[in-house]
């Protein structure tokens, strides 16, 4: 049965060095110049893991600085225990300089990280 602690509780494993900090039953990831990431949970607890493309918070995006930060961040989060959905890879139905990965947890919560530098000036 998923529950509410289940729902917001892995990230914290292979995210902590983002700096997750708890405030209320929510989840906040502070960050330099952008504003905080603000993660709820689900307010039905007792309705079974999230399936993609169902209503609720699904996907969250991280964009990281490089295609090596791409794939480091896959194998720590594989190395915790999430699921690979892809596999790092480029994405040119996106752009042509889109490199992501997505992976997911036990509740069905994907996380994406992406690369997408922007095109260089002629």
């Amino acid at each position: 049965m998923c529950s509410i602690r289940n729902q917001i509780g892995p990230p914290r494993g292979f995210l902590s060095p983002c700096g997750p900090t708890g405030r209320s039953r929510s989840r906040v990831w502070p960050a330099r110049d952008v504003r905080p990431q603000v993660v709820m949970p689900a307010r039905d607890p007792g309705t079974g893991p999230h399936r993609h493309g169902r209503v609720g918070w699904q996907h969250l995006a991280f964009a990281v600085d490089s295609r090596g930060d791409v794939d480091r961040m896959h194998r720590i989060a594989t190395d915790a225990g999430w699921t690979v959905v892809r596999e790092p890879k480029e994405y040119p139905r996106f752009t042509d300089r889109y490199y992501a990965s997505f992976v997911e947890d036990d509740n069905g919560i994907r996380i994406e990280f992406m690369h997408n530098p922007p095109r260089e000036s002629d």
